[in-house]
């Protein structure tokens, strides 16, 4: 209702003054809980990519990397671009529900 709530302070302390302080909690439980499990999912994903497609798989190399030139950049945007499928193939439903 337009009249009701005339903008954002007096929705926030009518809201307030009406439900109390735990209105503005209602839904977090869930939300923190959804966040929590795409976070675990997408470091595990993550994790398990780094250890399947290692950056250098010669024990003989050395850390500077001058001969091959700079590192590319498509192995770590292949991996977090599989890394978001994964979670939101798994997760997506649940938030739907």
């Amino acid at each position: 209702n337009p009249h009701q709530y005339s903008g954002v302070l007096s929705s926030t302390l009518m809201i307030l003054k009406q439900e109390g302080v735990t209105a503005f909690w209602k839904g977090a439980v869930p939300t923190a809980a959804g966040m929590a499990a795409e976070n675990a999912m997408a470091f595990g994903v993550n994790e398990t990519l780094k250890r399947a497609f290692p950056d250098d798989p010669s024990p003989n190399s050395s850390t500077t990397n001058s001969k091959n030139g700079p590192p590319s950049l498509l192995k770590p945007f292949a991996m977090g671009a599989i890394t978001g499928c994964c979670s939101a193939l798994v997760l997506l439903p649940s938030e739907i529900v």
